[in-house]
């Protein structure tokens, strides 16, 4: 079963609504043409708790939330709990409440626009941004998208992909006492 742990970035289908769009313009511009997950986000606590930017930057549970739906977890070697404390704590004081920003969206229909820094982000670049912030990154955050993350998963020699594939429906107390 899944053993999460602080700092785990994980990456998901999105709502019925944002999700085809969002894999079309992924996958319209992706090296090699394809595109799964259109949602990202971190986990902050061994009981499956998330920090993500969804209608507003909040956090939820990954069980709760992502149950049944294809779900890819990725582990930094180096990430430790102390580390994704301050990281976290750090973006919830220059993110937390804020709305999604929807029109930045529009941006990563065309990627170089979505470059274009601003005060707000969307959950991929959140991710990003605690990556860059943590030091194990991909060294820049605005304009990234849940499937440049998955090709920088499946590629980077310090991140190990922990789990791929529906995430279970059982009781997440259940999957914590059985690992």
């Amino acid at each position: 079963m899944i053993e999460l742990r602080p700092g785990d970035v994980f990456l998901t289908t999105n709502s019925r609504v944002l999700n085809a769009p969002i894999l079309f313009f992924q996958k319209l511009w992706s090296k090699d043409g394809k595109a799964t997950y259109g949602h990202a986000g971190v986990v902050i606590d061994e009981r499956g708790t998330t920090f993500e930017s969804l209608w507003k930057v909040r956090s939820r549970n990954i069980y709760d939330a992502c149950k049944g739906r294809p779900v890819f977890i990725a582990r930094h070697v180096n990430m430790n709990p102390t580390t994704c404390k301050n990281i976290y704590n750090r973006l919830e004081k220059e993110y937390g409440g804020d709305h999604y920003p929807i029109y930045r969206l529009l941006f990563h229909i065309f990627p170089p626009a979505s470059r274009i820094a601003t005060n707000k982000v969307v959950c991929s670049e959140l991710v990003a941004k605690f990556m860059l912030y943590s030091g194990i990154g991909m060294g820049y955050y605005n304009g990234v998208n849940p499937d440049d993350l998955h090709d920088f998963f499946r590629v980077a020699k310090d991140w190990k992909i922990i789990f791929e594939g529906a995430l279970p429906t059982k009781r997440r107390s259940k999957l914590l006492r059985r690992h």
